[in-house]
């Protein structure tokens, strides 16, 4: 996105929520738009597999009635 274009999305989303934004704040937002854009920018340039992800895949648990295997709330 152009730096008019960010500036205008800053605008817009502001007045979607309702949120008030000076000239001064959007300016603000739109770099942080920018450079946030950029840092996604480096992250997908590089190549990365699943196996670097540090954190583990969020699987819940199954509530007990759901889970044959569950000897809770059973006497």
């Amino acid at each position: 996105m152009t730096d008019p274009q960010l500036l205008a999305y800053a605008n817009a989303s502001a007045q979607a929520l309702g949120i008030p934004m000076d000239a001064e704040r959007a300016l603000r937002v739109a770099g942080y738009l920018r450079l946030s854009g950029n840092f996604a920018g480096l992250l997908e340039a590089l190549a990365m597999g699943p196996e670097l992800e540090p954190a583990e895949v969020f699987c819940p648990a199954p509530f007990p009635s759901a889970d044959p295997t569950s000897s809770e709330g059973r006497p």
